[in-house]
């Protein structure tokens, strides 16, 4: 299971190996977790672990399908999870409906579950919902507030609220007073030997700190214009 586990950081500082660890981290994670699990001698608790090790292990590996194939591998990559849930689902429903006698339960839900996931699974593409205001402006500084909270780019916000205050006619002094509120917020830095997990936690919270930010320098903006 640590080996899995390191295979999986691993995948965070390997560029070329990225994308090829990923079905192979799961499986070793999958593979020490039931068999640590079988040990204990729980009956059968280790086989749905097992089957769904092997269900993100197979969903994982067809991710890395490229060419001609690559929106196939797109969608067995973005759905990983959903067939490791599925495998071990399944693996459980078989020893269920063997024991019960009662096959076609398995096959049936298995056949049902798989056509929901590729017929459902996929990227649906809504209609544009009415827009109230099309504003080139108004749709501009959506967009820079976007990507603030995304990336964090003091400059841009700062950029942002200079030209939209000095676009208002606001004096000197208040944008000044905006643009050094705007310019004291710092992300959170994570250690580079942080485990990929307090990585991911520290970048969350860093977007959570930015919209609280961003809500900040705004409630000041609409103060003045």
């Amino acid at each position: 299971m640590a080996f899995g586990f390191f295979l999986n950081a691993v995948r965070f500082f390997s560029r070329r190996l990225k994308r090829a660890l990923a079905p192979v981290s799961i499986a070793v994670t999958a593979w020490g977790l039931g068999s640590f699990l079988q040990l204990t001698h729980i009956p059968l608790l280790y086989l749905p672990v097992w089957g769904a090790g092997a269900g993100a292990f197979i969903a994982s590996a067809l991710g890395l399908a490229r060419g001609r194939f690559k929106k196939v591998g797109r969608f067995f990559a973005r759905h990983t999870a959903a067939f490791g849930v599925l495998g071990g689902l399944l693996t459980a429903l078989y020893y269920i409906s063997s024991l019960a006698g009662a096959a076609w339960v398995f096959y049936s839900t298995a056949i049902g579950s798989a056509a929901a996931i590729l017929l459902l699974g996929g990227d649906v593409k809504r209609p544009r919902a009415a827009q109230l205001y099309d504003d080139q402006d108004v749709i501009e500084a959506k967009r820079l507030e976007r990507r603030f909270v995304e990336t964090g780019d003091v400059s841009l916000l700062t950029t942002y609220v200079a030209y939209y205050m000095a676009k208002g006619g606001v004096d000197e002094g208040r944008v000044l007073e905006v643009v050094r509120a705007a310019l004291a917020y710092k992300d959170i830095e994570p250690s580079p030997f942080a485990p990929p997990l307090v990585a991911k936690l520290v970048e969350r919270w860093n977007r959570r700190r930015r919209l609280r930010h961003l809500r900040r320098v705004m409630a000041l903006l609409n103060r003045y214009l």
